[in-house]
């Protein structure tokens, strides 16, 4: 990253790079939400309480800074984390599955927040989705992996090569649609 190997720089350096956020969380943690999201500042060694409250408020969990994040359910936490991710502010955001535990609403509230702020702050986003509607709207490339493992790396502009790829690799029946300009697709039974 920048000319420099992520495998080796210490940790705090790379903290300050990319923030992960795993697919499952499962650390039982005695902190509140106020400071799961704290934890985000950890490598810049320094902590404002209006920051954190800022970034609570962002993320519509305000309510939420004084609860155990181990009594939250699971759509909470996952906002939690994202927020955490946010306060550190990392050049880089790689997510695995960060809509999982999320209702529909929810899904669409943090990816058009995520699409707006990777966009404003000139920052990078790397996420793993399995809903292929969810990624298409929301990326601007797609890597669609082969059965042999390969990847395939495709401008979200060349979606129709998408359907030939996906019947092919995924083994699905599965039809495209356009709708006003946005593509969808749709898998068969």
């Amino acid at each position: 990253m920048e000319g420099e190997d992520i495998f080796k720089m210490n940790g705090l350096k790379r903290a300050k790079k990319i923030s992960y956020l795993p697919q499952f969380y499962e650390a039982d943690v005695p902190f509140t939400v106020y400071e799961m999201v704290e934890l985000g500042f950890f490598p810049y060694e320094r902590i404002k309480r209006e920051e954190v409250e800022k970034i609570l408020e962002f993320m519509g969990i305000i309510d939420l800074r004084n609860k155990k994040f181990s009594e939250l359910s699971g759509g909470q936490k996952q906002k939690v984390l994202l927020a955490r991710s946010f306060a550190q502010n990392p050049q880089v955001f790689l997510f695995d599955e960060p809509s999982l535990h999320l209702d529909f609403e929810n899904t669409i509230f943090i990816f058009e927040l995520l699409k707006r702020e990777i966009k404003k702050n000139s920052k990078n986003l790397i996420f793993v989705l399995h809903d292929l509607n969810l990624a298409l709207k929301f990326s601007d490339y797609v890597l669609i992996m082969t059965k042999e493992g390969k990847g395939i790396f495709l401008d979200k502009k060349e979606v129709s090569n998408l359907l030939p790829l996906i019947k092919e690799n995924l083994n699905v029946n599965i039809s495209a649609f356009n709708i006003e300009g946005e593509n969808f697709f749709v898998f068969k039974v």
